[in-house]
């Protein structure tokens, strides 16, 4: 006569006769309360909460008497739902003729979501069933949501009008695997209104359930009643006829995401287990299992024969095997991994599935709002981890599994916010010419709400239209998933951390290249909710108001605006003695060139052969290459080596490019974003095992600052010397970039079919030891007197206008930090160069271009500059002090400004006397059609044309 529900001692049955004494002839004091309400005396009198306690406890049908020795107990257990522990808005409505004990329980029109949950003791481990009686006023109050042991809910729906005994899963009932001992039953609102009066739980498929506490008769014990016949159940899927048990069963495997190795506690899950005749999709068989710590289960009592097979946890896709053939006996079916990420149930991932991680975030097990569908790897707190897996299995869908009547779904409360928002194309039409590259933008208007994630699919006519590239908006920061396909876009992002957007904003921006011109218009359309979302903190926004765009190709191509940026590299001329090779595949019969691209976003792929690699912010994507250096002849010195990269498509963000050497081998036609080549993985996924994958350090950084149909360089000289000193080590480059800002930029490869387009690798070198004899002196030696503008008198009359090569109008700086040991401000031969000095280049603005750090030559260079005004500045190597470490240039056309920079030690004695090291000095010689008080630069015979500028700048002509 004890029970753990109510609280009292195991001492006997002395305790319940003095407590029904007091309770049925006291008032409630100093007592847990009456039975029955005390100041009502006419018959049958109002029972109170107590009293339904009590009545649940006495009436249970295998525990009100004990059960003699040897004899199996009853299997079927009957509760009232008044009788269970409410929550949320739940509510008892007594005085119901038409409910069993006069009661029942639902939730009222402004309900914001409640449930009820009873308890239940099972004798013995079996398979149970689960029933519900229940009522709907309409069609828009007839379902709940039902789950036991707070694992999945399964969503009942049964038709309104009339009470009704519901058996979880219609014609395909769900069977629970249970052990003996206690267990929750628990029925969420899902409808506001729908009723709830009874809950059954039993071993016997086929039971039809009575009524157990008929409103008004008087006896404790359940009484069936003879006249009351059950509703028949109704199904939302086709009719079924319940397959029989037979002697084949499943001994299951799945294997988990984001878990320890197994055996391990984490892997003990429930999952949801259909059987289907070959080619059905709705189940003949179904189980709510729990796999055990490595991920087995047990399905039992199937007839032999061919099935189909899926299986699911909570947060996962739907995983289907095909023609699984069981025998009589144990049949080993290994269903394959289970894919997280599908927080809301409806068997695909997308950004709904993010919103609703979103708003668990760095929530543990026990916090408010610790939401554990969002826990995917269920280690008790939402986090990256859990954002990583989501993100991996983003926009793909499970197996065709059609379990309408009995799905295991579970949204959030509010999954629909009934407030219209807008994605559109901006502008909504335009005029484009075939074979012109133009940007469409994608923008939402959230109408002054939060918005946490969104996505769009775009279609298009593939008769016209080819989409290139997505470029997602800073916005939502948080990539999720894109899909370029032949006739449509997709695109997703989110915010993560902080507070999203409430105005509108730019989602993303697609390149289009116009296939053919139109006979009018071709109109691109928005595919429609479901697949174009907008969501904030509390679910979806409906109804998604959709802009579609019109657009008209024309074949006439306008008059070419003369761009500023040719597609030809320039090379400056050679010093005498230096030779200069380029290697490029295709050129002069060179073919050994390996590139590729591995990408975070797409980690399985190789992208050896296309035609294209692509750099993007975060390390998302990242470029590799190799050049065979055998054709460069042996003991040659070399002086400089730069990579040249032609752009062909980009965002105008600004990306700051650096490159990097590889340690390892890989394999073009193998390199992915795990595998260096086959079998042979990278020590950390995305080449980024730092000493084992790549250098630590970036050699170089090139500022990719927005122009396409351009050349970039990198200076590799550093590389190259190593390279032809140990051949063995030559393993190639690696292009990263860092950044928050969605940006990515394309690059022509080797397989690109414009030859002129291949990247190459442009090295000079010379065969000789050059003479240490210094280089041409100055007429007059210059003072140390630091003046606001230093001009060194030229060593012959200056020439007028140089005569430019057929090059492009291009300028640049370069130059040497060198220790200058005797102190008189030259670079001569045998002055060693310095190592560790960063050099940068900023505009005249003061906005930063590009940074060099010298390597073991000493050497810089900023090449490929537009005409203009520039400051260069050097940031002392550890350990020397520079006479002055900053100048102002103007780049002309056609010419390359030498700036070299002397350092000395610091502490010691610094030449005498220093130049003032400030940004206004003008040392900049500009060659001018007529005498100027600037001198020119001065051809010297047999070499190129220079002018000697303080800590020597020379201006050398192209």
């Amino acid at each position: 006569a004890t029970d753990p529900d109510i609280g009292y001692p195991a001492d006997g049955n002395r305790l319940v006769q003095r407590w029904l004494w007091f309770s049925l002839n006291s008032p409630p004091w100093k007592w847990n309360g009456s039975l029955f309400d005390y100041t009502v005396v006419q018959y049958p009198g109002v029972i109170t909460r107590y009293g339904i306690n009590y009545r649940n406890f006495t009436s249970d049908p295998w525990r009100a008497t004990p059960t003699p020795a040897g004899t199996p107990g009853p299997k079927t257990i009957y509760r009232e739902a008044e009788g269970g522990s409410l929550s949320g808005d739940m509510r008892i409505v007594s005085g119901q003729t038409a409910a069993s004990n006069c009661a029942y329980v639902d939730t009222p029109p402004s309900s914001g979501g409640g449930n009820v949950r009873v308890s239940v003791n099972v004798p013995t481990a079996s398979g149970y069933y689960v029933w519900l009686r229940v009522y709907g006023p309409n069609t828009n109050s007839n379902s709940f949501w039902v789950s036991v042991d707070e694992g999945l809910e399964y969503s009942m729906e049964f038709t309104p009008g009339a009470w009704q005994w519901e058996r979880l899963g219609g014609s395909n009932p769900v069977r629970f695997n249970l052990t003996a001992g206690w267990h929750r039953v628990m029925v969420r609102q899902k409808e506001i209104g729908a009723r709830v009066d009874a809950i059954v739980v039993s071993d016997n498929a086929t039971l039809a359930p009575e009524i157990p506490n008929p409103c008004y008769t008087p006896t404790p014990t359940p009484t069936p009643t003879s006249a009351y016949t059950p509703t028949p159940t109704r199904t939302l899927t086709p009719t079924r006829t319940p397959m029989p048990t037979g002697d084949a069963h499943i001994l299951g495997h799945v294997a988990l995401q984001g878990r320890p190795t197994p055996p391990d506690p984490r892997w003990v899950v429930p999952v949801h287990v259909t059987v289907h005749r070959p080619g059905d999709p709705i189940p003949a068989y179904q189980a709510h299992l729990d796999t055990d710590e490595s991920g087995n289960f047990l399905m039992e009592n199937l007839q032999p024969g061919t099935y189909d097979v899926a299986v699911r946890n909570w947060h996962t896709l739907w995983n289907r095997v095909s023609n699984v053939v069981l025998a009589s006996g144990i049949n080993t079916v290994d269903l394959g991994t289970l894919k997280e990420g599908d927080a809301t149930q409806d068997n695909i991932v997308d950004v709904t599935d993010f919103a609703r991680l979103k708003a668990s975030f760095f929530k543990s097990r026990g916090d408010p709002g610790y939401d554990n569908l969002s826990d995917f790897n269920e280690d008790g707190i939402v986090d990256v981890t859990d954002f990583a897996l989501l993100r991996a299995s983003f926009w793909q869908s499970g197996g065709d599994v059609n379990v309408e009547s009995i799905q295991p779904q579970r949204q959030a409360e509010s999954p629909h916010v009934m407030a219209a928002v807008t994605v559109r194309l901006s502008p909504s039409s335009r005029t484009e010419y075939v074979n012109q590259n133009f940007d469409w933008q994608v923008w939402v208007d959230p109408n002054g709400q939060e918005v946490v994630g969104a996505q769009f699919q775009l279609n298009f006519d593939a008769t016209y239209l080819e989409a290139v590239q997505i470029t997602g908006g800073t916005a939502l920061p948080d990539f999720l998933g894109q899909v370029i396909a032949s006739n449509y876009v997709r695109y997703s992002a989110g915010k993560l951390v902080g507070t999203g957007p409430t105005s509108s904003f730019l989602l993303a921006t697609i390149r289009f290249r116009p296939k053919a011109a139109t006979p009018g218009t071709t109109a691109l359309t928005f595919s429609p909710y479901n697949v174009t979302k907008v969501t904030g903190p509390g679910g979806d926004y409906t109804p998604v108001n959709l802009g579609s765009g019109t657009l008209t190709i024309q074949a006439a191509t306008p008059t070419p605006v003369a761009t500023a940026k040719p597609t030809y590299t320039p090379t400056p001329p050679l010093p005498p003695g230096e030779s200069e090779i380029v290697l490029q595949h295709g050129k002069d019969g060179y073919t050994q060139t390996w590139d590729t691209y591995i990408s975070g976003w797409n980690e399985p792929n190789n992208y050896g052969q296309e035609w294209t690699m692509k750099v993007r912010t975060g390390d998302v994507r990242q470029p590799l290459l190799k050049f065979d250096l055998s054709p460069v002849p042996a003991g040659a010195n070399v002086t400089s080596a730069h990579l040249d990269l032609y752009v062909t498509e980009g965002t105008p963000h600004v990306l700051q490019v650096g490159i990097y050497k590889l340690l390892r081998p890989w394999a073009e036609n193998e390199a992915t974003w795990i595998l260096a080549r086959a079998n042979d993985p990278w020590s950390v996924p995305g080449c980024g095992g730092v000493g084992t994958d790549r250098a630590d350090t970036a050699v170089y950084t090139q500022t990719v600052h927005g122009a396409v149909a351009y050349w970039y360089s990198w200076d590799v000289t550093s590389l190259v010397r190593d390279w032809l000193a140990e051949p063995s080590q030559n393993h190639g480059f690696i292009l990263r970039s860092a950044g928050s800002t969605s940006t990515e930029y394309t690059i022509a490869a080797a397989q690109h079919p414009t030859q002129a387009w291949h990247p190459k690798l442009v090295i000079r070198y010379t065969l000789t030891t050059p003479t240490p004899t210094p280089t041409a002196t100055p007429t007059s030696t210059p003072t140390r007197t630091p003046t606001p503008e230093h001009t060194p008198t030229p060593s012959a009359t200056p020439t007028a206008t140089p005569t430019p090569t057929a090059t492009p109008p291009w300028g640049g700086i370069e130059g040497i930090v060198f220790h200058d040991l005797n102190a008189d401000g030259l670079y001569q031969w045998g002055e060693p160069p310095l190592a560790g000095a960063l050099i940068t280049l900023r505009t005249d603005a003061g906005v930063q271009m590009a940074t060099r750090l010298t390597q073991s030559s000493g050497r810089y260079s900023f090449p490929y500059l537009d005409p203009g005004t520039y400051y260069v500045t050097e940031t002392d190597p550890p350990g020397y002090t520079s006479t002055a470490n900053t100048f102002r240039i103007t780049v002309i056309p056609n010419w390359v400004f030498v700036i070299n920079f002397a350092d000395y030690p610091a502490g010691g004695s610094s030449p005498t006397p220093t130049p003032t090291a400030t940004v206004a000095p003008t040392a900049t010689p500009t060659p001018t059609a007529t005498a100027t008080a600037t001198p020119t630069p001065t051809p010297t015979p047999g070499n190129t044309p220079r002018a000697r500028l303080w800590l020597p700048h020379v201006a050398r002509g192209q």
